[in-house]
């Protein structure tokens, strides 16, 4: 099933870098061009026609949501470069890869680097909350590595906007919460220090709230105690992070 442009054009194989659940990335010169995974509806009936088009008109809106955000975040530390938003969709800066793809594809760095990477990960979705953004999909996979090997957070498809201003410690936009924010930031920090993958999905409520017994284990490791904290929701707001970080 093809996917088709904003104008209504179709998107080729090859003119595609990557996708994801709501988005593809496109080659646009040397930049990247963002735009909602849209599918065809020729030929479908009935529930297919249903289903895509829901679909359709729900990945529209979150694209339209995270060019809020972008322009929001325009200029903000740690946040990957807009360079336009417009009909056709976001126009981003083109970065290396993915810290995901780092930790599958090399070798473990030193605690130095690691740290780096870590604070700058902290300081990133601390700029996101005093903006007023509430992220949730805080992943590996969403921090790019740059030439200078700082890195920048992508993918604002499923965030909540909040006026800016808002005491983001008690802000909550159906179970999104900067608990659910701070928890997702344990799992990627624990995935740096242990230099593997894990990813945890959780949202604010108690039924789905991890048992901590069977959280893996983080004594002794690089930030152990922080990512512990973040588990156990111990972390008001990511203020309280930086300030912990900071005092280190």
């Amino acid at each position: 099933m093809a996917f088709l442009r904003p104008n209504g054009s179709p998107i080729f194989a090859n003119e595609i870098i990557g996708q994801g659940t709501h988005g593809l990335a496109l080659y646009h010169g040397p930049d990247v061009l963002k735009v909602a995974k849209v599918r065809s509806i020729r030929n479908l009936e009935g529930a297919d026609l249903n289903h895509t088009t829901c679909l359709n008109l729900m990945n529209t809106e979150l694209l339209e949501r995270e060019k809020q955000v972008y322009e929001r975040l325009k200029d903000t530390q740690g946040i990957a470069c807009c360079l336009k938003t417009s009909q056709d969709g976001i126009l981003l800066k083109r970065y290396n890869e993915s810290l995901e793809q780092v930790i599958d594809e090399n070798d473990e760095p030193d605690d130095e680097e690691k740290s780096s990477w870590i604070s700058q990960m902290i300081k990133a979705i601390r700029n996101c909350h005093q903006a007023g953004i509430l992220l949730f999909d805080i992943a590996l996979r969403n921090f790019l590595l740059c030439g200078d090997r700082s890195i920048k957070l992508i993918d604002f498809a499923q965030c909540a906007i909040f006026d800016e201003g808002t005491d983001m410690s008690i802000a909550n936009d159906n179970g999104l919460t900067a608990k659910i924010d701070i928890f997702h930031l344990g799992c990627a920090i624990y995935s740096v220090s242990s230099w593997q993958r894990f990813e945890k999905v959780v949202l604010e409520d108690n039924k789905e709230w991890p048992d901590l017994s069977k959280m893996p284990q983080t004594e002794d490791m690089l930030f152990g105690d922080l990512i512990r904290g973040c588990w156990k929701g111990r972390y008001k707001s990511m203020d309280d992070i930086f300030r912990v970080v900071k005092a280190k």
